[in-house]
């Protein structure tokens, strides 16, 4: 290999190593669960408050 050639394959890797420390983005993973977990979190604590016998919040139709 020529020194150009070596040169250039070191900043490739140097890129690649950079890019793999950083970890890959969960931005779009994170903002999915976040708007999965809390429609039920909420679900599940209107279940159980209603089986504790408080009474629904009108806008559930009853």
């Amino acid at each position: 290999m020529t020194q150009h050639t070596k040169e250039k394959q070191n900043r490739v890797q140097e890129l690649y190593r950079k890019k793999k420390s950083e970890g890959p983005s969960n931005n779009s993973w994170t903002l999915i669960l976040i708007l999965c977990v809390i429609p039920v979190l909420i679900l599940l604590v209107t279940s159980a408050l209603f089986d504790l016998g408080v009474p629904l919040p009108d806008f559930f139709g009853r």
